[in-house]
């Protein structure tokens, strides 16, 4: 997709962070935006702001994991704008914590329904109306680079489905000759509010815990961590150029090389080697 002047954007988890980003960046070059997003404060604060730079822009509270919510969403987007030709899934939920045995049907359903049913309903019932649009489109799942090592705990089992739920529909759509393009994001470390919307969003009863990454400082992490409008020029790169993998930064294929490692060498993966790293990619080294 290059032709985005007039054209509609939908972004789900928009109000901050990555999505927000891709918002200013896509608005900038003359799209429409809607932003979906569960936290109705953040949500107008997002909009008026692009509103203030002279986008044409709208808000919805949505909770991305109900399908009457996506729904009503796709619904606004279609009265205020008459077509959407990018949807953005950026929503996503996570418990920061790696043990799939103490994660609990609660959080699973959370996590799932943020970080997957969001997705399926957003493929389900926006891409009929692209495709029937007869113009070019862009569906945008963001995954993270820990799918592209072995799956730790909910958040990295979320993932690693986003990836290959994104794979899976690239091809379904490019042997059918479909103008509406695909592309997963893996982006590492960002400066964003991330861990603190989950702490604030999760149902009652779901513990968020540490994190992935709690042998880095926060200091050290921090100074590492990409802008997020780096990673809207990536996605809009990849748009530009009809690319499936978009990791930013491109030095995390390194986690994809160990695990084929180990997968052609018929072993588990070695937890410390992997945190290492994790570490030294975080840190800026590859």
């Amino acid at each position: 997709m290059r032709d985005f002047l007039g054209k509609v954007a939908v972004i789900t988890g928009g109000a901050d962070g990555m999505g927000f980003a891709l918002a200013q960046k896509l608005a900038a070059i003359g799209m429409k935006i809607v932003i979906a997003d569960i936290r109705a404060d953040a949500l107008q604060k997002a909009v008026d702001k692009l509103e203030n730079c002279g986008a044409e822009a709208l808000a919805v509270q949505t909770d991305v994991s109900k399908a009457p919510d996506m729904e009503a969403l796709l619904q606004a987007t279609l009265d205020r704008f008459g077509a959407v030709h990018i949807l953005t899934n950026a929503a996503a939920a996570s418990t920061r914590t790696r043990k799939i045995q103490e994660t609990s049907v609660l959080a699973w359903e959370w996590g799932l329904g943020v970080n997957i049913w969001a997705i399926l309903h957003g493929i389900r019932l926006f891409l009929p109306v692209m495709e029937a649009q007869g113009e070019p489109g862009h569906i945008i799942n963001f995954s993270s680079v820990v799918s592209l090592a072995s799956a730790h705990g909910l958040y990295g089992v979320c993932k690693h489905t986003v990836t290959a739920l994104s794979e899976a529909l690239y091809h379904d759509l490019a042997v059918v000759g479909s103008k509406i393009g695909v592309s997963v994001v893996m982006p590492g470390s960002v400066k964003t509010s991330l861990a603190a919307n989950w702490a604030a969003t999760a149902p009652p009863g779901v513990v968020i815990g540490a994190g992935f990454l709690s042998q880095i400082s926060n200091e050290d992490l921090a100074a590492a961590a990409l802008e997020p409008a780096e990673v809207a020029d990536s996605i809009i790169n990849g748009m530009e150029n009809g690319l499936l993998y978009i990791i930013e930064p491109a030095r995390f294929i390194e986690l994809a090389a160990l695990r084929l490692d180990q997968m052609e060498n018929a072993v588990a993966p070695d937890i410390g080697q992997t945190d290492a790293l994790w570490r030294r990619l975080h840190l800026g080294h590859s």
